[in-house]
């Protein structure tokens, strides 16, 4: 299959998937936008095959079985009724914070500038909520940030006398909340530079401390399948 016939069929299955399995989108996004090998020896078409064409097909059969079982994400399709719900939930995103607040309003304008609404937990009336019942309140919202501050110092126990910077413990509770109502993949660390003490068991930070931070963020939200224009970002 040519690289034309390739973008013609891609574009063909994400409007079958777009009103039949909305579901599956984002993971069929991942394989339609993941880099080509190159290498010696290496043709384009043989670069397409392994990296599209291949996990595409896997994909698809995969979910073929998965329909014969009854065993799938049974969404409703997008018709025209909900596709404006739908773009909703693709447009707003949580910020989880501590006591800096230049660092929090970086950071929702950063979302703003790529065409995201910022839900700021503590900036939404209470109602006599607690931090999860609000996010529970928030249905709508498709990813999350939480910014990793120096707003404390702890030890550990076996090392007294070893203070060292690290966020609020209210915000890393709060980021396991969040990953347990969205999932791992859809929260993101931001931390502010790499002397803040982490949780072990965390991944994917990104640190604005490096020149790159805001590209590097912009990057893993559209991997989650969102369309972002990173040209917003320069200038």
């Amino acid at each position: 299959m040519g690289a034309a016939r390739w973008d013609s069929w891609c574009i063909s299955v994400q409007q079958f998937f777009e009103r039949n399995l909305p579901g599956y989108l984002n993971r069929l996004k991942k394989i339609f936008d993941s880099l080509p090998l190159s290498g010696v020896g290496m043709t384009r078409a043989r670069s397409l095959e392994i990296t599209k064409i291949g996990p595409s097909l896997a994909f698809l059969k995969s979910l073929i079985k998965d329909i014969a079982s009854d065993d799938y994400l049974n969404s409703l399709p997008l018709t025209n009724e909900n596709k404006q719900s739908y773009k909703i939930l693709e447009r707003k995103a949580f910020i989880v914070h501590g006591h800096n607040e230049a660092t929090k309003e970086r950071t929702a304008r950063f979302l703003e500038k790529l065409g995201f609404t910022p839900i700021i937990l503590h900036e939404q009336a209470s109602g006599g909520k607690t931090i999860i019942e609000k996010l529970e309140h928030f249905t709508d919202v498709g990813f999350g940030i939480v910014l990793y501050t120096p707003d404390d110092f702890g030890e550990a126990a076996a090392n007294k006398d070893q203070l060292r910077a690290r966020a609020r413990q209210n915000v890393v509770f709060e980021h396991g909340l969040l990953i347990g109502k969205l999932g791992r993949d859809k929260v993101f660390p931001l931390v502010t530079d790499h002397n803040v003490e982490l949780p072990g068991d965390i991944s994917g930070m990104v640190y604005l401390s490096d020149n790159s931070w805001e590209f590097q963020l912009a990057k893993e939200i559209k991997n989650l399948g969102y369309k972002v224009d990173l040209n917003v970002l320069v200038g």
